[in-house]
């Protein structure tokens, strides 16, 4: 006689077309809609597409920034190589402090065989600013005072 099928009105509303399993011939229903898997596993599947999308993009942002910072390490390392060996190179050919104060001992002695005050005081002011300890800065200003003493004793006064 009737068939179960129930009549789609709007909105989700259907019409019982025959009594029974506790519904009433002709009242109005609301049924839910059918769920539709498929479009729901679509939309998931997209979502889930989005999301490797936007990990890739992460991945490919953070290895060129990785690429860039071993770029920049490699060239930092490159340059303190390069300041390492040229220190090493200055330290190897710098003279001693002192051999320098001997070469200022040297200076100041000739400035008093030239008779030349401004260069002993500049000779003595270096040998100063040398920054020796003073065993070894007293023997070589008493050395300046003897020369002074025996060949121009004038000079002593600028000691």
């Amino acid at each position: 006689m009737g068939s179960k099928d129930y009549v789609k009105i709007d909105r989700g509303e259907t019409v019982c077309p025959i009594a029974g399993d506790g519904l009433s011939k002709g009242a109005v229903y609301k049924m839910r809609e059918p769920h539709d898997h498929e479009a729901q596993f679509q939309h998931e599947l997209a979502k889930v597409a989005r999301e490797l999308a936007d990990l890739k993009e992460s991945v490919h942002k953070t290895r060129a920034r990785v690429e860039e910072n071993g770029r920049r390490i490699a060239e930092v390392r490159f340059s303190l190589q390069k300041w390492g060996a040229a220190i090493a190179a200055l330290r190897k050919n710098a003279p001693s402090d002192t051999t320098l104060a001997d070469m200022r001992v040297t200076e100041a002695q000739e400035a008093i065989d030239s008779s030349d005050p401004a260069a002993f005081g500049k000779a003595v002011a270096a040998l100063r600013v040398l920054g020796l300890d003073a065993g070894e800065l007293y023997p070589r200003l008493a050395q300046i005072r003897r020369a002074c003493i025996l060949r121009n004793p004038r000079f002593l006064e600028k000691i």
